[in-house]
């Protein structure tokens, strides 16, 4: 190689530089391996180094060894009624022990569940499970506790993850033992489970909540308020086919433009471009917090709030999307990619794309409001019940009084990223579709009494359908000797 490039640079460890290196006018990193700064908090950082360097400057740091700060005065900390510190002997007494960050944030586990189990004590408690996924790809299953401490005060702890290799009900259920009796806890003090939707998890004859239940009858089961509302929105969404279209493009659009590093880099480059132009221009304000690295954010239908983040992300990157679709219309590895891409650009610059993803911004930005409200850990059933009531209240607001804002809202994105305004007179033409058997109607009746008036309706009726029963059945459990319902009697609660 040196054949064909010239050597910039080298590292000389435990040695001084000579007359002949210093006549080629080579650069030498000189030090000794024992005059390294062992302590990762103080020592330069490699990306400090030549990058010809740095490969040799972590092969010296590994030659010197784990950091050991021998001569550091560790200062004592409170633990219970005595004052503890790290004793430095226990370098020579445990041989490789190390400042290892991931062995004291295991520790630091092990201490803080241990606090929780001992907070818990004797009382009865309930559990929430759900299934999780790491990045690896490894199914794992998360166990939250529910508790009413000796202070009276209503405690929600993260208890730990179990790798589970099967999701069916039996494997869910013994895991979750096998992690209880770890820490002395049993079955049988259970009084609460809840967990989602999935047929595993509830199912009336094999899931772990039947499962459970045969095994102590006094498991009360909760499906989660937030997570019904999720999948409420969800398929009543779905149920049109304008909106479940829209969906389904959504997902298209995350996998082309995400598809490689190369385009994903495009996108942060090209809305970094665009951020800039819009701070000179005075059309967005700059800030702590402001104005942040995106990318778009792919939705699922059992993670709360996934649809409205990927909406807003849109919104904001539109622009941006455009410049990398059209990129991949142009120069495509092959034919289909620049085909899917070419159809995608078509789809998202139309009118009836724009209109049905506003729409269902501003349908789920009021029920994620109340997706988030309903999480809190102090949240009580009268207040989610107001907090039903005044969601239920937007919505109705939305359906009445807001067409002609929603249609200024469009209108006003179409125009300023290029995008043909239909006249609400002329009559609709349904694209794909036979028009012989089709109905004559206007574009204004085809987006505000099919599209709009239809998808409000829908959204209502499930909302009180699914949601405000629900709260109610808990309502009438949970407060029925409340002080505030005094004097009323079961109908009238």
């Amino acid at each position: 190689m040196e054949k064909y490039f010239k050597r910039t640079s080298s590292l000389k460890i435990g040695s001084q530089n000579n007359s002949s290196t210093s006549s080629n006018k080579r650069r030498f990193l000189e030090f000794e391996v024992d005059n390294l700064i062992a302590d990762p908090g103080q020592r330069p950082k490699i990306s400090s180094y030549h990058p010809n360097d740095r490969d040799k400057v972590r092969c010296a740091y590994l030659q010197k060894g784990p950091c050991q700060p021998r001569t550091h005065d560790f200062p004592q900390t409170a633990c219970g009624s005595s004052f503890r510190r790290f004793n430095p002997n226990w370098f020579d007494d445990y041989g490789n022990c190390t400042l290892n960050s991931k062995r004291y944030c295991k520790s630091c586990c092990k201490e803080t569940t241990k606090v929780i189990v001992d907070d818990l004590g004797d009382e009865l408690f309930a559990v929430l499970v759900n299934e999780a996924r790491d990045i690896s790809i490894k199914e794992q299953m998360s166990v939250c506790l529910r508790y009413v401490n000796k202070e009276g005060q209503v405690r929600e702890h993260f208890l730990g993850l179990v790798h589970v290799s099967n999701t069916n009900a039996l494997s869910l259920k013994l895991a979750l033992e096998s992690l209880l009796e770890t820490y002395n806890l049993s079955l049988s003090r259970v009084r609460g489970q809840g967990y989602d939707g999935a047929s595993n998890m509830q199912g009336e004859f094999n899931g772990l909540k039947t499962l459970i239940l045969k095994e102590n009858s006094y498991v009360f089961y909760v499906h989660c308020f937030a997570h019904q509302l999720q999948l409420a929105l969800v398929t009543v969404a779905k149920k049109q086919f304008e909106i479940a279209l829209l969906f389904n493009l959504l997902t298209n659009l995350c996998n082309v433009v995400g598809a490689s590093c190369k385009r994903r880099d495009m996108l942060r480059d090209s809305q970094m471009t665009k951020t800039i132009e819009a701070l000179k221009s005075g059309e967005i304000s700059s800030g702590r917090g402001l104005n942040q690295e995106t990318a778009l954010k792919r939705d699922g239908d059992t993670r709360w709030g996934s649809h409205y983040g990927t909406i807003l992300r849109l919104i904001s990157l539109f622009p941006s999307v455009v410049n990398v679709l059209e990129y991949v219309e142009e120069d495509g590895n092959n034919s289909e990619q620049r085909a899917e891409a070419c159809h995608l650009l078509n789809v998202i610059q139309s009118f009836e794309f724009i209109f049905n993803f506003h729409l269902m911004k501003n349908i789920l930005g009021i029920t994620n409001e109340l997706s988030q409200a309903l999480q809190r850990n102090d949240q009580d059933i009268v207040n989610a019940m107001a907090l039903v009531k005044v969601s239920k209240q937007r919505l109705q607001n939305i359906r009445d009084d807001g067409w002609s804002l929603l249609l200024d809202e469009v209108s006003l994105f179409c125009d300023k990223h290029g995008i043909t305004v239909p006249i609400m007179d002329d009559i609709f033409v349904s694209q794909g579709r036979s028009r012989r058997k089709v109905q004559k109607i206007s574009n204004l009746h085809h987006f505000q009494v099919e599209i709009f008036y239809q998808r409000m309706n829908d959204v209502i009726e499930l909302r009180n359908r699914r949601i405000v029963k629900t709260v109610v059945i808990f309502l009438r459990i949970s407060y029925i000797d409340d002080y505030r319902y005094d004097g009323l009697g079961w109908n009238e609660l």
